[in-house]
């Protein structure tokens, strides 16, 4: 056994560069990109071994940066603190542990050994260690992909539970569904801030191609990497770029040829603007967007009239997103259509075709799995985040409760394909472990938005024009349905003559078809004195005898 540990310790330790233990692995991912090959090894935190075949760890003794790097882990075990090598690294960082008058992270970010005193920055370099820091530091707080890292839920903020023990003040009782928020919300969620440009008031070095401010945060990164900008690009490149970009399509011969011989310094803006005014644009752009807001066809079975997801007139919202992005109507109108057109344009058609955005979300078998869908795409869509999660469980890595998710259903919860609040009083409960089979019936969810979000959820009542409640009270759709209702009595009859100039004539047939007559004349009268009395009880005269005759005929 001796004889064989000793020939996997000269394998292992005659060829440093080869080996990869786990703190070694540690320390690359920890500074990722910012570590210089050189550092990749065991000879940053270990000295040489003096034996030519050692056959033992202990036989490499750590020099100074590793010597405290182990005191740390020591001290951290005792504590009962997290010990792995990124938590040591973030406590040495601002050491000096080889004394040469270096902190520890700059000496290993500008590329030499924090552990061996011999090894030390020079001035120029040293320059450049505040850059590096700032560099360094926003890579630490940019996101990661660590698939085998432990996650750990964040906190979730303390509000006053939203609950109402009736669903009859559901919607009624306003305060009782009115949030207040805190200042201080989760730093990943909290709202845009302006930046300055990096290189303001100083010229962008190299060839000065810089035009606007983005292209100097552009010029930053080329400068942190050592890049150096493309030239710029031919007009035939140029051309092709914008017209992929804005219309999904090439230009044609005419049309490069007509860009490139045209030498005003506007040529490439003037391609930009009729591009824009292109209704290819909107098509561009609408696919884009039809996936982003997860646009569907209807499906279902044809053959026995049954559809089950989406509707067949889904077709006029994906022509709504289309005209929309033509007629450049900005994004934030966009969403409140889609969300809310029912209440705030009740009686503009064009607006209300936005709800397709709700409508396309439609389950025929399955009525949790229509709501968990519109949950799902308007978390994604608008708010930028997953909450699928939350339907069984506080979210593991986005402060949203459980309860939070059941808050955002109830907003919906009262909607059906045509998009306005049917039940007004639908309650919405929270499920045991997201089982829909086992609603908490105790307590009633009010409507509300995860309060990470800020600001404030307040529900009111909205007074609707009588066609916004009624549409089909519209005098368009009476004509079309008494227009409906006649063609089907001239149908029927139709029918009948037709079996009439039989020869010789069927007498069964005869029979059904007069019979088909009879009640397609009677449904036609039975419509029309439903509409005539409708208009007299919507005028005040319900209880005229004008109305009792018309509701006695229908």
């Amino acid at each position: 056994m001796p004889v064989f540990i000793g020939s996997v310790g000269l394998l292992l330790f005659t060829l440093p560069v080869q080996a990869t233990p786990a703190n070694k692995a540690a320390l690359e991912r920890h500074y990722d990109k910012f570590l210089a090959k050189d550092l990749a090894r065991c000879t940053t935190c270990h000295w040489p071994s003096e034996n030519k075949n050692p056959e033992s760890v202990d036989e490499f003794p750590h020099n100074p940066f590793g010597q405290r790097l182990r005191m740390v882990g020591k001290e951290l075990a005792k504590a009962g603190k997290r010990k792995d090598i990124p938590a040591r690294l973030k406590i040495v960082a601002k050491e000096d542990s080889d004394g040469d008058g270096v902190d520890n992270e700059t000496e290993l970010l500008l590329g030499h050994n924090p552990g061996d005193a011999n090894d030390t920055p020079t001035k120029k370099e040293l320059a450049q260690a505040q850059k590096r820091h700032v560099e360094f530091e926003k890579f630490l707080t940019s996101y990661r992909w660590q698939p085998f890292e432990t996650v750990t839920p964040p906190a979730i903020p303390k509000i006053t539970p939203h609950f109402d023990p009736l669903p009859s003040e559901r919607r009624g009782n306003i305060s009782s569904a009115t949030a207040y928020y805190p200042r201080e919300r989760n730093v990943a969620l909290r709202g845009a801030a302006a930046l300055s440009s990096p290189l303001a008031g100083e010229r962008i070095q190299g060839e000065g191609w810089g035009r606007n401010p983005i292209d100097a945060f552009i010029a930053a990164e080329h400068q942190a990497r050592g890049l150096k900008p493309r030239p710029e690009a031919s007009k035939y490149i140029l051309l092709r770029r914008v017209y992929l970009d804005l219309i999904g399509l090439s230009p044609t011969p005419r049309e490069l040829a007509e860009f490139e011989n045209d030498p005003s310094s506007r040529a490439y803006e003037k391609v930009v603007d009729r591009l824009l005014n292109d209704p290819r644009y909107g098509e561009r752009w609408g696919r884009h967007w039809m996936d982003v807001w997860r646009y569907s066809d209807w499906a279902g079975w044809s053959g026995g009239n049954q559809i089950r997801d989406s509707k067949p007139h889904i077709w006029r919202w994906r022509d709504w997103i289309l005209e929309s992005l033509n007629q450049d109507k900005g994004y934030d109108r966009m969403i409140l259509e889609m969300l809310a057109a029912d209440e705030l344009a009740p009686e503009e058609t064009n607006a209300l075709r936005g709800t397709g955005y709700l409508v396309r979300n439609y389950k025929m078998l399955s009525r949790e799995q229509w709501l968990e869908d519109t949950i799902k795409h308007t978390s994604q869509a608008f708010l930028g985040v997953t909450m699928g999660c939350a339907k069984c469980h506080n979210h593991m890595y986005d402060p949203i409760s459980q309860r939070e998710y059941y808050q955002m259903r109830a907003i919906f919860e009262p909607h059906q394909v045509r998009v306005y609040d049917t039940e007004t009083n639908a309650p919405t409960y929270v499920f045991i472990r997201g089982d829909e089979r086992k609603p908490d019936t105790n307590r009633v969810v009010l409507p509300d938005v995860p309060q990470a979000f800020g600001g404030r959820f307040n529900i009111e009542p909205v007074n609707l024009a009588r066609f916004a409640a009624f549409p089909d009270k519209r005098e368009f759709v009476i004509q079309d349905t008494i227009a409906a209702s006649e063609k089907a009595l001239a149908n029927a009859r139709q029918v009948l003559e037709k079996a009439n100039g039989d020869k010789p004539p069927k007498p069964e047939k005869l029979q059904e078809h007069r019979l088909n007559v009879s009640v397609a004349e009677t449904k036609h009268a039975s419509l029309l004195a439903v509409i005539r009395a409708e208009k007299l009880e919507d005028g005040g005269r319900k209880a005229s005898d004008e109305w009792r005759e018309a509701a006695t005929e229908a």
